[in-house]
């Protein structure tokens, strides 16, 4: 027994020498990665897919096997349970590549616009700016994007785990991040640490930068990517790619083994063989058992140490080494094949069980020129299995880019597509869109008009993983963020003959949009062609200069880069060295390895150059940076190159085509048509959204309550509810107008006639975005929760959204017959609480909005009295804490003097906003306070239960806005679910006004009372009134959109009027137009809007207007001619484009004389130039100072500054400055593209005071971001105005118009 411990130790010994003696392999360099997971055995495996079969043709019923040659075949995979793999059909020789090639497909700072695509749905949230990148503009920096984002969660998706480094794909420089999409071989294969039988070569890079864009650079121009065989292969075997060390280390523990492992495993193994096995074998034959407990030794002795090497040594026999398996390479690799032992497979194994992936041969196509084209690489019978093609599942918001507005988050200055939805298939009704990853499977083309018709169609494979997430919603695929487990096929529809390209139809919905793309973009600019392929380089000194668009880069060591230099400069005598360093040799064709170079000077033959690297240096120990420089001689030619600048690249541009592919109407199931027609999805909507009835506010009338149809989480601020889509109506100087009609009447001011209800429910005009600027003074009216939701101090849980203004620019009769407002909504308000945010608005709850004391108290203190304010609820709350403590340390009697005390003091000094917040009861104090506080207190009944809305409300939600089906009346209304007949469609609550309030006056000098007036046309408010040509009374309706609704005959209306049983006042009805507009100062008066008949969800709701209005509309087209005088164009506000300066503007007109200022839009009489611009803080001066030099203020942004039209003023654009230190024509290239440079302006700023008599202000406003400059109407020019616009009321039925309102019977 002694002798035999002491053999162990000795082997011992001998092992930890082994363990010194096997060395260390070093890891590859890391690329990105396979969406696949890995086993401990050290393999990684591609997602489970099911096995696959032959390739086959179908006849009839019957499947006959047809026998074709193969060079690549998809199969079961030798990693166990890992699904697929890649094997090669024929002997592969190192060095060569593996056919068929492919295409690769950049994506462009994915995490940066998926992040903000995030954002962008919370419509109430912040999303941050933009992060200037290290060649400026809206782009993430290679080094900080990560921590500017580091607080914001980022959706996973499939994608971003197949994807290639950059650096390897010869696309580095094409954008600030880019990440790589290499289909085929790049996202099939498996991978194994220890097993790497081809590399990544790369796409081939374009010789020609610049030049013509190919098809409005729809396609990738990274062509022909390729993989090498790094060793010889024989046929039957799987093949792995190297993912590298990096990939595996980021997603698996320590004892998980990497290549070094493996090599190292190799080194042992050949150690104890000849070291240890060969020497002894006669001990090994005598004594087997004490071998095994040496290998356990070994085990044990490694694991503590180092616990890959374990992992991977554990799954080899080191004592019987199985030499009796002949497998490829085994003896050279035995670790790695100890892992994979059925790597290798027979081809008749493959021919029996895979299928075929390389029908498909790359040729430039026919069909569409200057691109290439998939072609059939042997004949193929008609139902040939062509490609099996499993595909990466995502949504389209993964796809989605944005530029924001980086001073208000809520404004998406353009929308677009990665350049990757070009090769994927989606269908319009749905989010999901698919991406084929097999290869050459993305180079097929659309069949076009050159050939017959397509050859190949596509179908889903009975042979799919997961067939079952045809039944999931997209929401529930997307949730899949590890595994693929689709696969779809492409199948011939006839016999192809070999050399003939393969064509598809990519749907008629991708066709229209290809031609409109090419009719209506026009042609990009064709940057300088530049081929990077010349042996002869420019220097900096020569005539001819590289255009704005490119840069020459060098290969260049670390320990030559300037920064390094810089931290080493001792060994140059502590300064950066004068001298020309020799260039250092570099191994490696690695994009991310060069650096920017200025060629300076080269050898006659043109083999090597004299290159300059700048750089700016930041001293460790602060200071001002330094410019530092090195100069490197003898560089090679292969050493240097030349590289696009980010975002120049045609495919880069915003303008460049961006379509899915079509999938068959037969492969979309109905559960993933999540984007049909909003109706359509609502059909089975039986809940109301939105109920109008009693407000919890005394005397307050009626309000608006959100309802119980969807749940709303208290802690989920990502998902505010956003409601009450409507239009906005704008009414031109009403006070005005009053004045001068008394003036043309001759007669005397009557504030009770003078006056109407709707200023009480006005917003002001600043807010409808645009609004005030359309005439002197503007009132804006937003029907539905504009004017049915309350105002209450402190308990305010939703605010406007300014609505979108319309392009209208109609010529026909309905020009300015309708408000070009739209789209304005109301988003629920969320407060925050640190760095908590808390939603405010349940299901139940009464919508109330935010106003100002000063409207509280101007508008509605008459109706409800004197409402508190915040500062009196937080005053009773404050004194109620206090005398809540005071019941504890005194007693019940001298309480109850005090609490007497109290309420002398509110009434004796006539507290009366305190005291109506102030208990009644000291005994309520604790419930007050317990409960939120007296504001919430104070409003008890302000969430109401289901069963309370029902009885006592009624819904408004029923009908939303949306394009009319009925010829020029713009948007119309559209039943949101099946309305049955007789049900109420919406109430429509009336605010009741004066004929005369409609009258509109002019004059030579309106504010001169002894000039004449004259008037001169109706208020647009008119055209939204219900009326009736017998009365003087005109009513407006005001619940959500139901002044959408468009007149159709009697015959063709689904909806009446009737009188509202719930929300009229019926003795109102006996009451004169007088006596109710004199002594009537709240509304009071409804309609119910009734279906005649069953109306469908998605059906337009009509009504009848009348005879009245229908005789009044076909007189008006009948006589419709458009004023030859007339002349509009709507305001074109481009964000993303320069505005030019009054410099520019003079210098192109003087080179081409032809053009006009008026050519720019701005310069237009009807239109001017606005500023969103902050006051300055201190006096303006009113004029130049004494050398003619106007006051200089840098610009600030104020919150919300672009939803509002309160901080516009005139100005006057003098100058330009872009972003960054760049050749304004690089500045002028990247413009257009998806991350444009910041370009900010100086403009002269104009403020006219209030009256007219004191001169206007001028200042020059600098640093103004584009976004400030706007093009606005004129006053009183748009569709609005014009003077033959068609004005006429609804016509209000005889059954329902009461005799006591016939005022002009007679």
């Amino acid at each position: 027994m002694v002798q035999v411990l002491t053999a162990k130790v000795g082997w011992m010994l001998l092992l930890v020498s082994l363990l010194s003696l096997s060395g260390s392999c070093n890891a590859s360099t890391m690329m990105d990665s396979n969406a696949e997971t890995c086993l401990s055995d050290g393999t990684c495996q591609a997602d489970p897919k099911a096995s696959t079969t032959s390739t086959t043709t179908k006849k009839g019923n019957s499947t006959a096997s047809v026998k074709l040659q193969c060079g690549l075949f998809l199969a079961e995979s030798s990693i166990p349970k890992s699904g697929w793999g890649m094997y090669t059909g024929v002997d592969l020789q190192v060095g060569k590549e593996i056919p068929p090639l492919d295409v690769m497909i950049p994506v462009v700072d994915s995490e940066l616009h998926r992040t903000l695509m995030q954002h962008y749905k919370r419509l109430s949230q912040t999303i941050g700016t933009h992060i200037r990148g290290k060649h400026g503009g809206f782009g993430p920096s290679k080094r900080n994007s990560s921590v500017a984002f580091r607080d914001i969660k980022v959706p996973k998706w499939l994608m971003e785990q197949y994807y290639w480094d950059s650096s390897m794909t010869h696309n580095w420089y094409d954008a600030e991040k880019i990440d790589s999409v290499v289909p085929g071989l790049g996202m099939l294969a498996n991978s194994h640490p220890g097993m790497i039988l081809c590399e990544n070569d790369g796409p081939s890079r374009p010789n020609i930068l610049g030049g013509h864009v190919v098809n409005g650079a729809g396609s990738s121009p990274y062509q022909n990517q390729a993989f090498l065989a790094t060793t010889d292969v024989p046929a039957g075997h799987e093949l792995f790619v190297e993912y590298g060390d990096s990939w595996f280390e980021e997603r698996f523990d320590k004892s998980f083994g990497l290549s070094d492992d493996y090599a190292r495993s190799n080194v042992m193994v050949e150690k104890w063989q000849t070291s240890i096995l060969d020497t002894h074998r006669d001990k090994q034959e005598q004594n087997s058992t004490l071998w095994d407990e040496l290998e356990q030794l070994l085990l044990q002795a490694v694991e503590p140490l180092d616990p890959r090497l374990h992992e991977v040594l554990g799954r080899l026999d080191l004592v019987r080494k199985n030499n009796d398996t002949k497998r490829f390479a085994a003896k050279d690799n035995p670790a790695a094949y100890a892992a994979v032992p059925q790597a290798p497979r027979s081809v008749e194994w493959l021919y029996q069980e895979g299928m075929c992936l390389d029908h498909i041969a790359v040729y430039d196509s026919y069909v569409a020129p200057g691109e290439k084209g998939a072609f059939a690489a042997r004949d193929l019978p008609k139902g040939t299995l062509v490609a099996p093609a499993p595909v990466v599942h995502m949504s389209r918001d993964h796809l989605t880019m944005l530029l924001m507005d980086t001073h208000d988050s809520d404004i998406v200055l353009w929308k677009g597509m990665q350049l990757l939805l070009n090769y994927c298939y989606g269908h319009k009704d749905s989010s999901l869109v698919f991406f084929p990853y097999s290869p050459s499977v993305n180079l097929l083309n659309h069949y076009g008009k050159t050939t017959s018709g397509p050859n190949v169609k596509l179908q889903w494979s009975s042979k799919m993983p997961h067939p079952e997430w045809l039944e999931w919603t997209p929401e529930q695929v997307v949730q899949e963020q590890y595994k693929a487990g689709m696969v779809m096929e492409i199948v011939a529809l006839e016999d192809i003959p070999q050399g003939a390209e393969l064509v598809l139809d990519y749907g008629d919905a991708w066709q229209e949009a290809f031609e409109e793309h090419a009719r209506t973009t026009p042609r990009p600019p064709e940057l300088q062609p530049v081929d990077i392929n010349l042996h002869d380089l420019l220097t900096v000194n020569d005539q001819q200069k590289y255009p704005p668009h490119v840069e020459t880069v060098c290969w260049i060591h670390k320990s030559q880069h300037p920064h390094f230099i810089y931290n080493h400069r001792k060994l140059y005598g502590g300064k950066m060295p004068e001298a020309w360093l020799p260039w250092v040799l570099m191994k490696t064709d690695y994009l991310s390895d060069t650096v920017s170079c200025d060629i300076v000077g080269k050898r006659t033959d043109g083999a090597s150059y004299n290159v300059v690297l700048k750089d700016t240096i930041q001293p460790r120990n602060g200071g001002e940076e330094i410019d530092v420089d090195v100069r490197i001689t003898n560089v090679p030619r292969r050493a240097i190159t030349v590289v696009p600048l980010v975002y120049t690249s045609a495919e880069l541009r915003r303008d460049s085509f961006r379509h899915e592919i079509q999938l068959p109407e037969e492969m979309v199931p109905e559960q993933w048509r999540d984007l049909k027609e909003t109706t359509q999805n609502r059909d089975e909507e039986s809940q109301c959204h939105l109920y109008m009835a009693e407000s919890a506010i005394p005397n307050a009338g009626w309000g608006i309550y959100r309802g119980y149809a969807a749940p709303m989480l208290a802690n989920n601020t990502n998902d505010l509810d956003h409601f009450c889509e409507d239009m906005v109506i704008q009414v031109e100087d009403f006070t005005l107008n009053q004045v001068l009609r008394n003036r043309f009447h001759k007669q005397a001011p009557d504030s009770e006639m003078d006056s109407w209800i709707l200023d009480h429910y006005a917003w002001s005009g600043d807010i409808t975005k645009g609004g005030n600027l359309e005439a002197e003074k503007v009132q804006s009216f937003s029907p539905g929760c504009g004017m049915l939701a309350n105002a209450y101090p402190m308990l305010y849980n939703a605010h406007k959204m300014p609505p979108s203004r319309l392009p209208i620019n109609t010529t026909d009769p309905s020009l300015g017959a309708t408000t070009h407002y739209h789209s304005g909504m109301f988003v629920e308000q969320y407060l925050k609480q640190g760095k908590n945010k808390i939603r405010t608005l349940q299901n139940g709850m009464e919508i109330v909005v935010k106003a100002t004391e000063e409207w509280l108290e101007s508008s509605k203190e008459e109706v409800l009295g004197k409402l508190p304010f915040r500062r009196d609820f937080m005053t009773v709350d404050k004194v109620m804490r206090s005398f809540l403590k005071l019941t504890q340390t005194h007693s019940t009697e001298a309480t109850d003097l005090l609490w007497k005390l109290l309420w002398n003091t509110v009434e004796g000094f006539q507290l009366k906003r305190i005291a109506s917040v102030l208990p009644r009861n000291p005994g309520d104090i604790k419930e007050m306070l317990t409960k939120g506080g007296s504001a919430k207190y104070t409003l008890r009944d302000r969430v109401r239960e289901p069963e309370w809305l029902e009885t006592h409300g009624s819904c408004v939600d029923n009908i939303r806005p949306g394009p009319s089906t009925i010829d020029m009346a713009g948007n119309g209304a559209f039943a949101t679910r099946k309305l049955a007949e007789g049900s109420v469609i919406s109430p429509l609550p009336l605010i009741h006004v004066h004929r005369q309030h409609m009258d509109l006056f002019n004059g030579d000098s309106i504010r001169d009372p002894n000039k004449e007036v004259w008037q001169d046309g109706k208020q647009l408010v008119l055209n939204y009134m219900y009326g009736h040509a017998e009365s003087n009374l005109l009513l407006f309706p005001y619940s959500p959109v139901v002044n959408y609704i468009n007149h159709a005959n009697s015959t063709a209306a689904n909806a009446k009027l009737q009188w509202s049983s719930k929300f009229n006042s019926e003795d109102w009805l006996q009451k004169s137009p007088e006596e109710l507009l004199r002594h009537h100062k709240t509304a009071g008066l409804a309609f119910d809007l009734v279906a005649t008949r069953e109306i469908a969800a998605g059906e337009e709701v009509l009504l009848d207007y009348g005879p009245e209005w229908e005789s009044a509309w076909r007189k008006h087209v009948e006589n419709w001619a458009l004023d030859p005088n007339w002349s509009y164009e709507p305001p074109v506000n481009e964000w993303l484009d320069w505005m030019p300066t009054e410099r520019e503007i003079d210098h192109l007109q003087n080179r081409q004389t032809s053009l006009k200022k008026t050519d720019f839009q701005f310069e237009r009489p009807d239109k001017f130039l606005g500023c969103h611009v902050k006051l300055p803080d201190v006096p303006i001066p009113p004029v130049y100072d004494e050398n003619g030099v106007l006051p200089e203020f840098e610009w600030t942004p104020v919150d919300g500054m672009f939803r509002t039209t309160s901080h516009v003023f005139p100005c006057e654009v003098v100058d330009r400055l872009i972003d960054g230190e760049h050749d304004i024509r690089y500045a002028v290239i990247r413009k257009d593209s998806v991350a444009p440079l910041h370009d900010l302006y100086s403009a002269i700023v104009t403020v006219h005071p209030g009256n007219h008599q004191t001169p206007p202000r001028r200042f020059v406003s600098y640093d103004m971001p584009r976004r400030a400059i706007e093009i606005f109407d004129e006053e009183y020019s748009s569709p609005q105005f014009y003077k033959g616009a068609f004005r006429h009321p609804i016509g209000i039925p005889n059954d329902l118009m009461p005799d006591a309102w016939r005022d002009l019977k007679s």
